[in-house]
């Protein structure tokens, strides 16, 4: 299902799930990144994905979900969205690492926090 087809509640959901696998690349650290990264022309891909996914999720949020969800920096989302869908040039793995390391976690424990990720 495309996220404009979601609530914003099965949007949140979407966020959580490549959260929480993204996070797990966070906590490896960088030098597992680089590897798993580098491993395979597509493990990239599908890192950046995830962050595009997310992204994706943010820019059809409703008002109403964002001022639901208000910890939520949803714009930096869609703009990262944007930024991994739009550069034809190719992403930049340090980019990726650096949006894993700084802003996952963070998106990681709004989600915990309003009950998308438990533990």
């Amino acid at each position: 299902m495309h996220s404009r087809d979601m609530t914003d509640k099965q949007r949140m959901e979407m966020m959580a799930e490549h959260v929480r696998d993204l996070r797990s690349l966070s906590l490896a650290g960088r030098k597992a990144f680089f590897q798993l990264a580098r491993r395979s022309p597509f493990a990239d891909y599908g890192i950046a994905k995830a962050l595009e996914l997310i992204g994706e999720a943010a820019h059809y949020m409703t008002q109403t979900g964002r001022n639901q969800y208000s910890k939520i920096d949803f714009d930096k989302w869609e703009g990262l969205r944007h930024d991994l869908t739009h550069d034809y040039s190719g992403v930049e793995l340090l980019f990726v690492w650096q949006t894993i390391e700084k802003e996952v976690p963070k998106l990681y424990n709004h989600l915990h926090n309003y009950g998308f990720i438990s533990g």
